[in-house]
């Protein structure tokens, strides 16, 4: 009976755990920035879609984002590789491992996160900014 109930405990704690290591937020608007890579300069900034879900795992330092857009919902997930001397995060695209991203998360500070496309398109460097992120 002892061996059961630590058992069942064990199996408790980790699916507490399990739980408390990821943080979702639910609220926030994603525009597709386009910026010049020589000048730094915004080429432009759109509208790209509606967070429905940022769900950050703490222990694996991964995002998975879904959001909606005109077309229907999609998403995506990038994972942790490393952490520059900017402090922003290099993480790899979980769907396409030839695409990274230098991550910068502000959501605490004023609900922002930014993925930018470390991958140049024509000159310039795309990203995702993510606006008015709440819990």
């Amino acid at each position: 009976m002892k061996k059961a109930t630590l058992l069942f405990l064990f199996f408790l704690t980790i699916l507490i755990k399990a739980q408390t290591d990821k943080i979702t937020y639910m609220k926030g608007d994603i525009y597709l920035v386009a910026q010049d890579a020589k000048t730094k300069k915004v080429l432009f900034e759109k509208p790209y879609g509606k967070i429905l879900s940022i769900e950050y795992d703490t222990f694996y330092k991964s995002y998975y984002i879904l959001f909606q857009m005109p077309e229907g919902s999609t998403g995506f997930g990038v994972q942790y590789i490393n952490t520059t001397d900017k402090g922003t995060f290099l993480m790899q695209d979980m769907n396409k491992s030839e695409d990274f991203y230098y991550v910068s998360d502000k959501i605490k500070e004023n609900g922002t996160l930014i993925l930018l496309n470390k991958k140049k398109v024509e000159d310039s460097y795309l990203s995702y900014k993510i606006l008015n992120i709440a819990l």
